[in-house]
C-alpha cells in the first residue's frame, strides 16, 4: 500500500513559492490600462459534471483540508453553510489517507463489478461524517464513517445472502463477518450507543467497503439490474401501482419508473443525482419526486434550497416537506460539489506545472483592476478570518476581487507584463497545453442559480507595425465560464478552448491566431452583477489527463 506523510504547512509553502515568479520566472508587471470595451464574448463552457462511473479512471485526488471549508462561520441552517471541519479534526482526515483508505477505494473503482467513482464516494463520506470513522447519530440510527446503520446494514447483507454474484463481497463488506460463523447481528452490549457506533462500520476499509457496495446496489436499483427481498416477500426494485401514473401499471419497476420520467434510460449525471439523493432520503422518497416533478426533479430541489435555509431550526417547529426537499437539495448540492473537487484536485496533481502566481507575497504589486460605464471593482487580500472560508492549496488566502459591474459597463483584474512572455514553451515543463487556475466560487445564489459568467482574457501577440509601439494592439482571446456554485475548484483550460474575442483594442490588432510565444497579459471578467470571487495558485500546465 502507497504511504503519504505529510509536509509541514511552511515547508509546503515555501516549496511552492520556489516554483513562483518572485525574483525568478517573469519579469515586473505593470499596472497597463488594458483598454476599455466589455470583456464577455463567445460562449460559455459547460459546467463540470460529477461522475457516478470510475470506468477506467481509478484516480482519487487529495483534496486540500481546508478546500472543504466553503463559508464563513455561519449557523448550520443556511445554504452557504457547507460542511466545516474544526482544526482538531484534520488527523482524522489525514488519517484516512496515511491508512491507505484512499487507495482501496481506487483499487476497488477498477472492479468492473462495482465501476463506482472514487471521488463521489470519498465526497460522501466527507459529507456523512467528516471522515470520523466513530460518527455516531442517536438512537441507534447511523454509524461509521458512510453513517449506515442496522436497516442499510441488514439490506445489504440480504442482497448479498440472495445474489451468488456478490458472495465475493461477503468477508470484506462487513466487520462482525467471519468465514466459519457468517454475520453477527447485534453487538456485545446493543444499549451502548458508543459500542454500537465502534461495533457498525468503524472499520475503516470496511465500512468504505461497505457504502461503496450499497451506493452500486440503489444504483442497481435504478436500473433494474438486481432485486432485493424485503419481509413482505416483495422486491424493494418493484414499486406498487400509483394513481398519480397514469401510465403506472401495477408493479412497475423503479427502472421503468425512470426510463418513463426521462423518455430513455438515465444519462450518467442524471443517475448521479438518483443516487444520490436516494443515498440520503431512499429511493421510494426519490420516487415521489419524480412522481410530481418529472425529469425536472432536480432542478425543482434546487429551486427549493434557493428559498429557505438547508436545515430548518428546531426552534421553528416540525420540517414539513419542503423542508426535508431543502435538506435534500443542500445534500445534493454539497454531494455534488465536492465530487467535482475531488475529480478536480485528481487532475490537479497529475498534471504537469509552472505556478506562474501563488498569491501569497505582495499579490497586490501584480494584479490591478480595470473598470468602466460606472462599474468599481477593488482587489484585495483576504482579511485573516477569511481563513474559514478554506484555501485552495496552502495557508496562503489568495486574491480577493470584489466587484459592482454596471448593466452597460465592464470591469476585472489582471496581470500584465511589460515585456513580453513566452507561455508556448516554458524550461521548467517544456511545451504547454493550457493554464490551471483555482477559483473561489460565490455566485450560488445569483440569477435563480445559474450564476454569474466570468470570462478570462488572454492578451497575444501585439501588431510589429513601428508605428504602434507603445500602443495596446495586444490580440484577445477569450475563454468563459460560469461561477454557479460556492467554495474553490480547480479550472483548468486548454489552448483550445480559447476562442479569438469579438471585441478587440485597435484595427491594427494581429489576427494570426493564438501564437502564445508574446503574451502580454491575462485578465478575469465578470459579467453584470455585484459579487466577489477569490483566486489562487494559477499556472500554466501540460501533460494535463483531459477528462
Amino acid at each position: 500500500m502507497v504511504r503519504r506523510s505529510l509536509l509541514p504547512l511552511a515547508l509546503a509553502a515555501a516549496i511552492l513559492s520556489a516554483c513562483t515568479d518572485e525574483g525568478i520566472v517573469d519579469p515586473v508587471a505593470t499596472a497597463v490600462e488594458p483598454g476599455a470595451g466589455p470583456r464577455f464574448s463567445g460562449a460559455v463552457a459547460p459546467d463540470p459534471q460529477p461522475r457516478l462511473y470510475s470506468n477506467g479512471n481509478k484516480s482519487l485526488g487529495w483534496a486540500y483540508r481546508r478546500s472543504f471549508t466553503t463559508a464563513s462561520r455561519v449557523s448550520t441552517d443556511s445554504l452557504n453553510a457547507y460542511l466545516m471541519f474544526d482544526d482538531d479534526e484534520w488527523p482524522m482526515y489525514n488519517a484516512f489517507y496515511e491508512g491507505a483508505v484512499d487507495d482501496s477505494i481506487k483499487a476497488w473503482a477498477a472492479d468492473t463489478r462495482l465501476n463506482v467513482n472514487p471521488s463521489f464516494v470519498a465526497a460522501l463520506l466527507v459529507m456523512e461524517s467528516g471522515l470520523n470513522p466513530h460518527t455516531f447519530e442517536g438512537g441507534g440510527v447511523t454509524y461509521g464513517y458512510a453513517q449506515m446503520g442496522p436497516t442499510s446494514d441488514g439490506a445489504l447483507i440480504q442482497h448479498i445472502d440472495e445474489h451468488p454474484d456478490f458472495a465475493w463481497m461477503k468477508p470484506q463488506v462487513h466487520p462482525a463477518y467471519a468465514a466459519t460463523n457468517g454475520y453477527s447481528r447485534s453487538p456485545a452490549n446493543p444499549t451502548d450507543s458508543v459500542a454500537l457506533s465502534q461495533w457498525y462500520f468503524s472499520d475503516p476499509l470496511k465500512t468504505t467497503r461497505a457504502m461503496v457496495y450499497h451506493l452500486k446496489q440503489i444504483e442497481n436499483v435504478w436500473k433494474g439490474t438486481h432485486k432485493v427481498t424485503w419481509g413482505n416477500g416483495r422486491h424493494s426494485w418493484w414499486r406498487p401501482s400509483d394513481s398519480r401514473l397514469a401510465f403506472s401499471p401495477k408493479d412497475t419497476s423503479y427502472a421503468a419508473l425512470a426510463v418513463t420520467v426521462f423518455g430513455r434510460a438515465p444519462t450518467e449525471t442524471e443517475m448521479f443525482d438518483l443516487v444520490a439523493v436516494s443515498y440520503n432520503r431512499g429511493y421510494p422518497w426519490v420516487e415521489k419526486q419524480l412522481i410530481k416533478y418529472g425529469a425536472n426533479w432536480a432542478n425543482q430541489l434546487k429551486a427549493d434550497a434557493l428559498s429557505g435555509p438547508c436545515l430548518k431550526p428546531a426552534s421553528a417547529g416540525p420540517r414539513d416537506s419542503l423542508d426535508i426537499r431543502r435538506e435534500a437539495a443542500c445534500y445534493l448540492d454539497r454531494a455534488r460539489h465536492y465530487t467535482i473537487l475531488f475529480q478536480n484536485v485528481n487532475t490537479e496533481m497529475n498534471t504537469g506545472k509552472e505556478v506562474i502566481d501563488n498569491f501569497d507575497t505582495d499579490a497586490l504589486t501584480r494584479w490591478f483592476t480595470y473598470q468602466g460605464g460606472g462599474s468599481t471593482l477593488t482587489r484585495s487580500v483576504p482579511p485573516s478570518w477569511m481563513a474559514y472560508t478554506g484555501t485552495a492549496v496552502d495557508e496562503g488566502l489568495g486574491l480577493r476581487v470584489d466587484y459592482n459591474i454596471a448593466s452597460a459597463g465592464w470591469g476585472g483584474v489582471g496581470r500584465w507584463y511589460s515585456s513580453a512572455q513566452n507561455w508556448k514553451t516554458r524550461t521548467a515543463i517544456g511545451n504547454t497545453e493550457g493554464i490551471g487556475f483555482w477559483y473561489y466560487g460565490n455566485g450560488r445564489d445569483l440569477n435563480s442559480g445559474q450564476g454569474v459568467v466570468i470570462t478570462v482574457e488572454l492578451q497575444d501577440n501585439k501588431s510589429a507595425d513601428p508605428a504602434y509601439q507603445g500602443v495596446d494592439t495586444a490580440e484577445r482571446w477569450v475563454f468563459s465560464f460560469r461561477d454557479n456554485f460556492i467554495g474553490w475548484r480547480y479550472i483548468d483550460v486548454p489552448w483550445t478552448a480559447f476562442t479569438r474575442g469579438s471585441w478587440q483594442p485597435h484595427a491594427a490588432t494581429p489576427n494570426d491566431g493564438l501564437t502564445l510565444t508574446e503574451v502580454w497579459g491575462i485578465s478575469f471578467s465578470p459579467q453584470s452583477t455585484a459579487k466577489w470571487f477569490r483566486l489562487d495558485q494559477f499556472r500554466l500546465v501540460q501533460d494535463r489527463p483531459w477528462t
